[in-house]
């Protein structure tokens, strides 16, 4: 975007992320998980339909999903429609990790993401990431290790200081990604190993001691 309007990007350095030398094996992890603040756009009406159909289907089993943050009165209509999310401010470092670590799949509801960083956390620890394919998402997810859902359109949120902009997916295409990885953790785990592995491998590129090291190098050379 900054070179589009004519300014010169000499480097960009992402965000980096904790990648654990050690994860669980797939064999050892089951089910979908999710955690975030209530936002529209964490929970937005087309993903929330795919949620509600599934478990009409299969059950709500399959989940673990976490309100957290500042406690909203959306929390508790969001319990009521859906029983099984849990609310806890805060998760603490070791929660987080135990949770990554303990499921195949990454759930990402959002319509929206600044840079992401939870995919790309769940991939470190080895998960399948779920997910509308927008821009941040694209930045690093490898379409060929998870299961990305096209984006029908966007369209943009307009707040007091700035405009989110919103990538709308369908609740249909949404359940029948969640109907694959299903399938596929039933039927095929020797694939999600393989995409497990492929994850892990792309996340270590974003690794914090590089991604920071990275930054203390492009701060030495503008002192010099």
């Amino acid at each position: 975007m900054f070179e589009l309007k004519g300014v010169h990007v000499y480097k960009v350095i992402p965000h980096g992320v904790e990648v654990p030398e050690k994860v669980k094996p797939v064999t050892e992890k089951n089910g979908f998980y999710y955690r975030a603040y209530y936002l529209e756009r964490k929970y937005p009406k087309y993903g929330l339909q795919a949620l509600e159909e599934y478990v009409k289907r299969y059950g709500s089993q399959d989940f673990d999903i976490w309100l957290v943050g500042e406690p909203f009165k959306q929390d508790y209509f969001l319990q009521a429609r859906f029983p099984f999310m849990k609310v806890k401010n805060p998760l603490t470092p070791d929660e987080l990790r135990q949770l990554y670590d303990s499921h195949l799949f990454f759930l990402n509801l959002s319509d929206a993401e600044g840079f992401g960083l939870q995919p790309l956390e769940a991939m470190a620890y080895g998960e399948i990431v779920i997910t509308a394919y927008y821009p941040a998402i694209r930045e690093y997810l490898p379409v060929d290790c998870n299961i990305a859902v096209g984006v029908k359109r966007y369209w943009l949120e307009k707040l007091d200081y700035e405009y989110i902009l919103h990538a709308e997916y369908s609740p249909e295409d949404y359940l029948k990604a969640m109907e694959i990885a299903r399938e596929m953790a039933l039927h095929d785990r020797e694939t999600l190993a393989k995409w497990s592995e492929c994850n892990r491998k792309v996340a270590s590129k974003y690794d914090y001691r590089l991604v920071y090291q990275a930054f203390v190098e492009l701060i030495e050379q503008i002192r010099r």
